[in-house]
């Protein structure tokens, strides 16, 4: 199915007019780059019919051989009399060739002929028929950039949606796979898939997400954030709603368990929906390694997480308001540590942090070889080099590292980015009134976590939300003999794995 969004109100549509060449000539012929070619069928009597494509848009060798040799020299043809007999034995499968569509608008025969396709007009029938014809190169499947395992399949989505389309299907052959196309941006004409698997997902997501996508109007959808801000019940939150991948087994793993993939073309990746926190936290290798090193891996990922939200706070709040809750010996070491700093302790911090801030940014903006050299310079020359001049502390200088490696055990990057600013928040809370603040903070982040919903289902399900929560796949992961149920909180019509 397709389904177009709001863009067919757009009072400069043409989905009124019949195609004419005057009106594709009044739109499109004073770009240099949209062909008009005239070209006579091979009937008893001369019958001129108009080509239309765009150049070094379609493919020329498949253009001459499925269809302009057909009309010009096709035995089929010979007894067409009239324009209208041609449109009728093109209609009905003259030109063989499988994507082809009848369009009776200038909307989408312009749409068509702008996105990869080659139009024959029909002035006296009020048609025209398109034939699908990409022909610009595009990036071959290839091995996952961002999420590379060592046990499993080295195919990952491309830009191509079609491409994403047939890689998924080969991978998940039930006839139930569903794929609903939708065409979103004024401007961009961007094409849309929505996966779900019929009779398993839950039709209330599918339904909103289908017409949380109707209702986009947009001028352009270039970016998986464009699509998200529509899709999310939670607006102003720095948590991702949606679990991101560019792994096609990833995307039919959870299209089994009942969820819903969104694929946009032009983009590598999918967005899975509804990405709860225990979704966003699992990694790309977890269901490709033993059970037992996973399990414990997820858990250490968890408190690795908490140690890099808490640990500049606490050091901060507790160096600062409490000292008496900390070791002498570790009090005097600190404060030894700490002669001759110009800084106090909570200035000192957020210098550390934001200069740590600088760093990764630094490194994931400028060209990779440049990028670890930078990354590599600061963090070990000038931070030896502050150390030394007794500008920081070599004590606040270790604290912030290891809250920064460890926030690196973060498999999501948008969840990575919200500890990164949740880090700060807390920190500035505890150097402003010490282990309250902290307290306080925290209290808050998980108020904003509590609150969110995708789709209809609570943020931390199944940890909270859910009376009886099953928490199989989440802090561990069950072998697949035992994994025998479907999460519960995606209300699928049929939880247990083995009914289908």
């Amino acid at each position: 199915m397709e389904y177009s969004g709001q863009q067919q109100n757009d009072p400069g549509s043409l989905s009124a007019f019949r195609p004419s060449l005057e009106l594709l000539k009044q739109k499109l012929g004073s770009n240099n780059d949209i062909i008009f070619r005239q070209i006579y069928v091979n009937a008893a009597k001369p019958i001129p019919l108009t080509l239309v494509f765009a150049e070094g848009v379609v493919d020329h060798a498949n253009l001459s051989d499925y269809v302009i040799k057909p009309l010009v020299s096709g035995a089929s043809f010979k007894e067409a009399k009239t324009e209208e007999d041609v449109f009728e034995l093109v209609k009905h499968g003259a030109i063989y060739y499988s994507d082809q569509s009848i369009r009776e608008n200038a909307q989408d025969t312009i749409d068509d002929i702008l996105t990869g396709g080659a139009a024959i007009l029909f002035e006296k029938s009020g048609a025209a028929v398109t034939f699908v014809m990409k022909g610009f190169a595009r990036r071959a499947v290839s091995e996952p950039s961002g999420e590379n395992i060592l046990k499993g399949a080295k195919d990952s989505l491309v830009e191509s949606i079609s491409t994403n389309i047939a890689t998924v299907r080969s991978k998940l052959g039930t006839p139930e796979l569903q794929v609903d196309m939708f065409t979103v941006g004024r401007q961009t004409k961007t094409k849309i898939g929505v996966f779900y698997i019929k009779g398993l997902t839950n039709a209330g997501f599918v339904q909103k997400i289908t017409d949380r996508i109707k209702s986009i109007d947009i001028s352009e959808a270039l970016s998986i954030s464009h699509i998200e801000d529509f899709l999310k019940d939670t607006r102003y939150t720095l948590f991702p709603q949606f679990s991101v991948t560019e792994r096609p087994e990833k995307v039919c793993a959870d299209l089994a368990e009942g969820r819903v993939c969104v694929i946009i073309d032009g983009i590598p990746y999918a967005v899975v929906a509804p990405g709860v926190l225990a979704c966003v936290m699992q990694g790309a290798e977890d269901y490709s390694m033993n059970p037992i090193y996973v399990s414990l891996t997820r858990f250490l990922r968890y408190f690795f997480i908490a140690i890099s939200l808490l640990l500049p706070a606490l050091f901060v709040a507790l160096n600062t308001f409490h000292p008496e809750m900390l070791p002498n010996r570790l009090v005097e070491s600190i404060a030894n540590d700490r002669q001759m700093i110009p800084f106090n302790l909570f200035l000192e911090a957020l210098i550390t942090l934001f200069s740590f801030e600088v760093l990764i940014e630094a490194g994931l903006r400028l060209p990779k070889v440049t990028g670890q050299a930078v990354t590599i310079i600061g963090a070990f020359l000038v931070g030896t080099a502050a150390v030394a001049a007794k500008l920081i502390a070599s004590s606040i200088l270790i604290v912030v590292a290891i809250s920064f490696i460890t926030s690196f055990v973060c498999p999501n990057k948008d969840l990575f980015n919200a500890v990164r600013i949740w880090r700060i928040v807390l920190t500035i809370a505890g150097g402003i009134i010490g282990l309250i603040g902290v307290t306080f903070a925290f209290f808050i982040m998980m108020l904003d976590l509590a609150r969110i919903e995708v789709l209809g289902v609570p943020y931390l399900a199944p940890f909270a939300g859910e009376y009886k929560p099953k928490l199989q796949d989440t802090l561990m992961r069950l072998s697949a003999r035992l994994q025998n149920f479907r999460p519960s909180y995606l209300k699928t019509s049929n939880r247990r794995k083995e009914d289908g």
